[in-house]
């Protein structure tokens, strides 16, 4: 039988995805409005204050540090918001947060919507999906021995940086745009100048994702091109992502760490997660249970998929980056390489949640396990959500 492809049904389906995104963007500021207000105006245990006081330097010119400088995408949206709305600069940033959160979904609904398309999910159930994912934590097992909810875990979701939350929607474009390199086909101009803007954006708002992403882009891109033989838009490749990721990166470097009297960056092989946590391997389990589940039950089928190989390779260098470096002087315990393997898990998580739904997974029992688990962490996530909110406080 024909399929009706009338403009009424076809009106009818946009409408409904339409609605369903609009729905979900009204539930993601329902949920993230009390503690992103939380955060702009009361809690003094975030990094919030002092972003908001730089962005109100950077608007009277006043001097601030050449490391704010280096990543002051959040102070620029701040004021943004405060010249075109008038309000004040906690207000702003309140504001910018949530753009920020609906920035987030935003990327998940429509990279997500194909698969629930495809396994006729239902958008309500989707857009629940979509929300977990955003608030998904470690499970904070060892919160009863030791008080700690998120120190020395991988944090995946983290409330207490606004510039990790700016970082994020671009992140996973720029992810979306490295994994179309693997599917054979060529980038249009167009394409190529839009990955290399997001790829400009997403480093400038916060540089620890995409030095994350390059050296794994790169030795997998090597491995594709000369000994798979396999096509790779090299143009993309490198207008797209490598070059404006590498003058962005190297001109943060340079304001960061070759000023006079700037920090520097030190080799200190677990030194400082270590005083975060005596429990290090353990909570890097219990923050990483669903995606390392998922490699330990379907090992053949993630090994063939470009978007799971792709997201661990940036994870796994993002861990190295954590456990194995500082900053010295007193940026020290900011612990501000800490910010890729989280950022980095993100994206894993996420990754993860859609390969599941892709994939034709015959155990029953493995299934049961991979979706408690799954919910384990996100159910972990609202209980640090309320965890946030009720004590004013992250760690």
């Amino acid at each position: 039988m024909m399929k009706d492809y009338s403009i009424s049904k076809i009106l009818t389906y946009l409408t409904k995805e339409w609605t369903y995104y609009v729905l979900l963007g009204l539930m993601t500021l329902i949920l993230f409005t009390p503690l992103s207000y939380s955060n702009s105006n009361f809690n003094d245990f975030t990094d919030f204050d002092e972003h908001m006081q730089w962005a109100m330097d950077m608007k009277n010119g006043k001097p601030i540090p050449s490391y704010v400088i280096a990543h002051s995408g959040w102070q620029l949206l701040v004021i943004f918001v405060n010249d075109i709305t008038g309000v004040s600069f906690r207000n702003a940033s309140f504001v910018a947060t949530l753009l920020c959160w609906l920035g987030i979904i935003t990327v998940l609904y429509w990279w997500f919507l194909p698969v629930f398309t495809r396994k006729n999910m239902p958008l309500y159930l989707g857009s629940s999906l979509i929300l977990g994912m955003s608030i998904a934590t470690p499970i904070s097992l060892l919160w009863f021995f030791d008080g700690l909810m998120y120190l020395g875990y991988i944090g995946i979701t983290s409330y207490q940086n606004p510039t990790i939350m700016l970082l994020k929607p671009f992140a996973l474009l720029q992810f979306i745009f490295a994994v179309r390199l693997f599917k054979g086909m060529h980038f249009t101009n167009r394409e190529i100048v839009l990955s290399g803007l997001v790829s400009f954006l997403g480093t400038f708002a916060k540089p620890s994702f995409a030095i994350c992403l390059i050296p794994s882009l790169i030795i997998i891109v090597v491995y594709q091109l000369f000994i798979k033989k396999q096509f790779i838009d090299v143009n993309a490749f490198v207008f797209g992502i490598v070059l404006p990721i590498g003058l962005v990166v190297t001109w943060q470097y340079f304001l960061t760490y070759a000023q006079k009297d700037s920090e520097t960056v030190i080799f200190m092989p677990f030194r400082l997660m270590s005083l975060y946590s005596k429990y290090l391997l353990l909570k890097l389990l219990l923050s990483v249970i669903f995606p390392l589940l998922m490699v330990i039950f379907y090992p053949e089928q993630v090994i063939l998929d470009k978007k799971m190989i792709l997201s661990w390779a940036i994870f796994i260098v993002s861990l190295f980056f954590t456990y194995f470096f500082a900053e010295g002087g007193k940026r020290f315990f900011d612990g501000n390489f800490t910010w890729g393997s989280e950022i980095s898990l993100f994206i894993l998580f996420v990754v993860s949640t859609i390969f599941y739904l892709e994939q034709l997974l015959n155990s029953h029992a493995r299934n049961w396990v991979l979706r408690f688990a799954w919910a384990g962490q996100v159910i972990s996530g609202i209980v640090y959500y309320f965890y946030c909110i009720y004590n004013h406080m992250y760690f």
